[in-house]
């Protein structure tokens, strides 16, 4: 086979590859969004949303219980959030007004159930604080899950080695398209070494589950969109090729 029929079927199977891709992502991302439906938002927010306010007390005997040893930092609004993130975060103010701002906080105070752990700047080695983001109504399953957080960030060593231990590899960016395993490794094992560090007393089942959900939802959907858009790249380039070098 000459050079010209070798480059015309590398570019016909480039296209090939493109669409047979590009079709798999969108059905992983429609598949997705079926899911999304029968897991039901308003039910997840009804699980995570508690009946009052969590006490101080309450919160107080968790951190004991998990024998969490660094001080936990309670932020109650979005300013309150850039305070804790610049005095006990170890944050420059710029730092800690971005991720203030970020919208997953401003929901999280809007819809008053979810939490959240922020992590204290990984620059500085000394574990000197937990930072939570809890609204008025969070329930306590969550804000123990937040918490299972931090209990996790020192049985790792601190910030920076937790960092490390959930983050993706270089490689598994590009094998994460076609493989849950560096989902599976990171932020699934992440949200499950949270879970599992709760304490027996607190009934988390319903919660688990739900929230564990909504990351394997959102994996697929961002797995189907990685696909079509490669798929698109494939195809793409392969239709580019044979009309600019005139092949048939």
């Amino acid at each position: 086979m000459n050079s010209k029929k070798k480059l015309d079927l590398i570019a016909k199977l480039g296209i090939a590859a493109g669409l047979g891709l590009g079709a798999f992502g969108g059905v992983e991302v429609l598949k997705s969004h079926r899911d999304f439906k029968k897991l039901n938002p308003d039910e997840v927010a009804k699980i995570i949303t508690g009946k009052k306010e969590a006490s101080k007390s309450q919160i107080k005997a968790l951190i004991n219980t998990m024998d969490i040893k660094t001080p936990v930092h309670i932020a109650r609004s979005v300013n309150d959030v850039k305070k804790k993130l610049m005095n006990a975060g170890g944050y420059s103010e710029e730092d800690a007004d971005f991720m203030s701002t970020d919208p997953e906080i401003k929901d999280i105070f809007d819809n008053k159930t979810n939490a959240m752990y922020l992590l204290q700047n990984p620059d500085i080695k000394e574990m000197k604080a937990h930072i939570l983001v809890v609204p008025e109504k969070a329930s306590l399953p969550v804000i123990a899950h937040e918490l299972g957080h931090a209990k996790d960030v020192e049985d790792a060593g601190g910030a920076s080695k937790w960092q490390d231990k959930y983050s993706k590899k270089i490689h598994e960016h590009a094998t994460g398209i076609f493989t849950r395993k560096p989902y599976t490794r990171t932020t699934r094992k992440r949200e499950e070494a949270a879970w599992k560090a709760i304490p027996g007393d607190v009934d988390k089942a319903k919660a688990e589950k739900a929230l564990l959900k909504t990351y394997d939802i959102g994996e697929m959907e961002m797995s189907g969109i990685k696909k079509l858009l490669l798929g698109t790249l494939l195809s793409g380039g392969g239709l580019y090729a044979l009309k600019s070098k005139g092949w048939r």
